[in-house]
């Protein structure tokens, strides 16, 4: 419980740290929504990777490198914790653009960097919303 709890900390502490170094590149960029999506996915690779390891999962990556060959493309992820959502950051390639439930934006630290790369944020409960965001 003591390493679990330790392991969370740290892994706010490193969102913390590329926050940070990011936040000021997408203020930098806020005029373009391309090049703040590409910072974002930048920061989401390292975010990803990071909190994959503290986490200790395991990932096969032996199909990972098939993700680049077929673009454009959407990949479409039914993820059951919040480990899933860096791994498909981490795999995803750069340029890809997210669509999220509108609470992302309140996630620690990585709900700010997803606000500020321009990744789309959908209401579940309003139908129509939902699809014009899309």
């Amino acid at each position: 419980m003591i390493f679990s709890l330790l392991r969370m900390a740290l892994g706010l502490v490193y969102c913390a740290v590329i926050l940070n170094v990011f936040l000021p590149l997408m203020l930098l960029c806020l005029p373009s929504r391309k090049y703040r999506i590409y910072l974002g996915n930048i920061s989401g690779k390292l975010i990803g990777r990071g909190l994959l390891w503290l986490a200790s999962a395991e990932v096969d990556t032996t199909k990972v490198e098939e993700t680049t060959r077929h673009f454009p493309a959407i990949y479409v992820s039914n993820h059951t914790s919040i480990l899933d959502i860096f791994l498909g950051i981490w795999v995803a390639p750069i340029g890809t653009v997210g669509v999220a439930k509108k609470q992302v934006v309140w996630y620690p630290f990585f709900g700010l960097l997803y606000l500020l790369a321009g990744h789309l944020r959908v209401d579940r409960g309003n139908h129509a919303q939902a699809v014009g965001a899309m």
